[in-house]
């Protein structure tokens, strides 16, 4: 039998059976499941589901907004939010593994295997809270340890504590109007948490039409107890920081100043206008693969020529475009300038 005790609590045991074949094994757990939600005044699915996750750190984005999110939030920014995230993780796995201010290849083997660990939960309390968790001892991998005494780590705790450091040092240098000193002192190697890439999975949870704040927070798995360093404190990231954060993220991409190239990427969205003959020309919103490994979204403006290759590519599933032109820096849909070509691929090339 399990025999679980509180200090609390000191005349209550809650008892089960340790193998499920028990014949009163559903029974035992239903009860003991019953009285924990009484304990806590919790639903017993919150029980339930912090049970299954309590080996996981858990992050937590609650998303708030001036416009009522009660029911529903935008697909897009959902999608958004969740792409947003992974960078955020991927980021800062990068960052334990070797820091730098920009990473120019998320996709590392580590930081790839985390993302296959990681789980995305129910929903929590609130009117939208994406919740992500990840296994602290998913993974078996060396490292140099983080300038907070975690040595004795493992890798998925360690890029929990790079994720929760690097988001909170970037809210204080807004809030304490020190981002000069943020990215002086990533520069110079004095920061080794953030980086351009963590500021830009940031920016994605950013929606300018709900003028949505974020509060930001990680639960620690208690088979991993948490030391007095890791801050617990929810991060609140207020509306009007975004635009901050994209500042911070451009001055550490510092070589971003544009990018002359030729891309390949689909078609996601058509927005053009009619004309009086019928023809179609104008803005154009393409999801491109940068060199890196990256895929970003880039808005451009076609004349009726072009825009009728991406129409065709727009409707026939699986159709890739290839353009030339300037991709300039900045948040997402990015503008890509400068034209010189716009070409649908052969898919039988």
């Amino acid at each position: 039998m399990y025999v679980l005790m509180h200090a609390d609590f000191d005349r209550r045991q809650l008892a089960f059976p340790m193998h499920s074949s028990a014949p009163d094994y559903d029974d035992s757990v239903r009860t003991v499941m019953e009285k924990l939600s009484h304990i806590y005044k919790e639903d017993e699915r919150v029980i339930r589901s912090n049970i299954l996750s309590v080996r996981d750190d858990i992050i937590q984005f609650g998303v708030t907004s001036a416009v009522s999110l009660s029911n529903h939030i935008p697909l897009a920014y959902a999608a958004s939010a969740i792409s947003g995230t992974q960078i955020m993780i991927m980021s800062s796995a990068c960052a334990v593994l070797k820091p730098q201010a920009h990473h120019p290849r998320l996709a590392r083997t580590e930081a790839m295997k985390l993302i296959d660990h990681s789980k995305f939960c129910h929903t929590g309390r609130g009117s939208f809270v994406l919740k992500i968790s990840c296994p602290v001892n998913a993974l078996d991998v060396e490292a140099p340890p983080l300038p907070i005494d975690d040595h004795h780590y493992p890798f998925v705790r360690r890029t929990m504590l790079a994720l929760n450091r690097g988001i909170r040092r970037i809210v204080d240098a807004i809030e304490t109007d020190n981002a000069i000193g943020l990215i002086d002192d990533v520069r110079g190697g004095r920061d080794t948490i953030v980086s351009s890439n963590l500021c830009d999975g940031l920016t994605r949870l950013c929606d300018e039409q709900s003028d949505v704040s974020i509060a930001f927070s990680i639960l620690w798995s208690p088979f991993l107890p948490a030391v007095d360093c890791i801050e617990t404190k929810q991060i609140r990231i207020q509306s009007d920081y975004f635009s901050r954060i994209e500042e911070i993220r451009r001055e550490l991409r510092s070589t971003e100043i544009h990018k002359e190239d030729v891309f390949i990427g689909t078609v996601e969205g058509l927005e053009g206008d009619m004309d009086e003959n019928g023809r179609r020309s104008g803005e154009v919103i393409l999801s491109i693969l940068l060199r890196e490994g990256e895929s970003i979204r880039a808005r451009v403006i076609l004349n009726h020529n072009d825009y009728e290759k991406a129409y065709k590519a727009h409707m026939d599933d699986g159709s890739y475009v290839r353009v030339a032109g300037k991709l300039l820096p900045g948040r997402q849909p990015r503008q890509l300038t400068d034209i010189a070509s716009f070409d649908l691929i052969d898919n039988a090339h």
